[in-house]
């Protein structure tokens, strides 16, 4: 997830540690945290597991450090954040400006992809969000073990397979 204030600062506390001030910050899925906007708008970017990860999202950040599992910048470098905020029209534009972000860097870092049965079973799971298969179904349906799919799911998506469902 990327977390944008869009006028200012906010605090980040990641499993009960220490508040971290940022302007900035890329969570990982799985990392259990809390915010305190302060009472500022903040701008939220989720991208789904087959379309981005979150080195991804990384190169959207500048002057970053790794803090608690997370990487966290003070820069104000993200304006299309706001920009969206302020124009509701700009959705169209800011979508094809993540896309063509998140696809340069995937190419620049020579990233492997999520494996192409997981993108088929989130592509089908975005498009009937009622289908109650159950995970050792799909796997069958995807010629992969249950165990095996339970694996590859957590560790190319982020979470597992229940709490994605979730």
């Amino acid at each position: 997830m990327l977390t944008v204030g869009l006028y200012g600062s906010f605090e980040l506390r990641v499993e009960g540690g220490d508040w971290m001030t940022c302007r900035t910050a890329v969570v990982p899925a799985g990392v259990r945290y809390e915010l305190n906007l302060h009472g500022q708008p903040l701008g939220e970017y989720y991208p789904e597991p087959n379309v981005a990860s979150q080195f991804a999202l990384t190169s959207l950040l500048t002057h970053a450090d790794q803090r608690d599992s997370v990487l966290v910048s003070q820069a104000n470098g993200i304006n299309f954040m706001r920009d969206w905020y302020e124009d509701r029209g700009s959705h169209e534009w800011v979508s094809h400006a993540l896309a063509e972000l998140i696809e340069c860097d995937a190419r620049q870092r020579g990233r492997p992809s999520i494996d192409r049965r997981l993108a088929a079973v989130i592509t089908h799971l975005q498009a009937h969000p009622d289908d109650l298969t159950s995970a050792d179904d799909l796997a069958r349906r995807h010629h992969l073990s249950a165990s095996r799919f339970r694996h590859l799911f957590s560790e190319q998506v982020g979470v597992p397979y229940r709490r994605y469902r979730m």
